[in-house]
């Protein structure tokens, strides 16, 4: 008898685990929609007081980061947002104005990951127009006129831009968070937490 009570506290368990995660994957999906190929390597869930949420691991290859990184800008802001492209390097292309003349950027650079959880790109390159000018100078030329709605932040300094993710925010999505940089595969694994309520929608 207490066998039979065992395992099937045991099916229960499992049946509840899998609708859990049933859940969770439908709305991982649903937000990433455009996200094609994501790889879901982790499921745990927290309770912070009275508030649940879910979190899970989830590794993006560089064409499914280039996806999600397009989409939370143009989700951020109504102006215009520089196209991104992800490969062995990680490429901001956009327009901006000099001297009242519109020109094209093509900015480089290196991806990093930070102890905060961002993504930090090392600028290698920038092609402002025509124009032959030092990284710094031309870093300080966006600066100036980058959308300050946008979840990027740039040092000209260190000839750096941060893509700022814990500034991400969304009904669905509660906290993003970069954990790994595979440079070799181009793979990229982040910690997504979702609020509970966002699962029963």
């Amino acid at each position: 008898m207490e066998k039979q009570t065992g395992k099937k506290w045991k099916t229960a368990f499992f049946v509840l685990l899998l609708a859990i995660i049933v859940f969770f994957t439908a709305a991982y999906f649903s937000l990433f929609s455009n996200v094609k190929n994501p790889n879901l390597t982790e499921f745990t869930s927290t309770q912070e007081q009275s508030t649940s949420t879910f979190t899970a691991e989830v590794t993006l290859n560089a064409i499914d980061l280039q996806t999600l990184l397009q989409q939370s800008l143009l989700e951020l802001t109504e102006g215009s947002v520089p196209e991104i492209e992800v490969g062995e390097k990680i490429h901001l292309l956009g327009s901006l104005e000099v001297l009242g003349l519109p020109i094209t950027y093509n900015l480089q650079g290196e991806p990093f990951l930070l102890e905060d959880g961002n993504l930090q790109i090392k600028i290698e390159k920038i092609k402002l127009g025509n124009l032959s000018l030092p990284i710094q100078q031309s870093l300080q030329i966006l600066k100036s006129q980058i959308d300050p709605a946008l979840p990027i932040e740039i040092n000209t300094d260190e000839e750096v831009i941060h893509f700022l993710l814990s500034d991400i925010q969304t009904e669905t999505v509660q906290e993003i968070k970069l954990l790994d940089i595979n440079k070799e595969l181009q793979e990229y694994t982040f910690e997504i937490t979702l609020p509970k309520e966002s699962l029963l929608q």
